[in-house]
């Protein structure tokens, strides 16, 4: 069996897995999601995109965060789930499970490029990472999206890096990384050393 169809597969096993360990279950707003999804005021029209470049993350919604980190990346999403899904809590988990899925998988692909591991090992220890009860949290809690997307975005450009693309590249996606969440910079730091 060559290289590739082994690459291309891994995908889909994380895919399955994810799906019959942490299947969305949508059924109510969780933590710092009332407010941020629930009680969000800008996320109800599309000009919520481009206050989510503008301000901070929780600027307007009440509660206790006043003036707290800015997350455009993570703002945006807010916008297009809520213009697209409504109030479909399940919708909004099955997009987290989606973003959970890319960065494992990116994963896999970043130790058989980094550390020369077989494909087997990398992909069974993708695996074990996506059955991990410690997925739930990632899944459940729109607002803990950002972890993820900063993740995807920061191994996608060690990824590149590993893999001489151009540095336009793999500085987009390291800003991608930060402007999903300010962990970004250690995960790219991480990842890249």
């Amino acid at each position: 069996m060559s290289v590739a169809p082994v690459l291309r597969w891994h995908w889909v096993g994380i895919w399955f897995v994810l799906c019959l360990v942490h299947y969305p279950i949508g059924e109510s707003l969780v933590w710092d999601d009332e407010l941020l999804v629930g009680l969000n005021p800008w996320t109800q029209d599309w000009n919520g995109i481009w206050f989510a470049w503008t301000h901070n993350l929780w600027q307007d919604i009440p509660g206790e965060h006043l003036t707290h980190w800015y997350r455009p990346l993570m703002g945006i999403h807010l916008v297009l789930d809520q213009q697209l899904f409504q109030s479909s809590i399940l919708a909004r988990q099955w997009v987290n499970l989606f973003w959970l899925m890319c960065a494992i998988g990116l994963l896999v692909d970043w130790m058989i490029l980094r550390f020369k591991i077989s494909h087997p090992t990398a992909i069974v220890m993708g695996l074990l990472l996506a059955s991990s009860h410690l997925n739930t949290e990632l899944i459940h809690f729109t607002a803990a999206r950002n972890d993820t997307m900063a993740l995807t975005f920061a191994v996608l450009a060690a990824i590149s890096h590993l893999k001489g693309r151009s540095r336009w590249l793999i500085a987009s996606c390291g800003l991608l990384s930060l402007c999903s969440k300010e962990s970004g910079l250690i995960l790219l730091v991480s990842f890249t050393l």
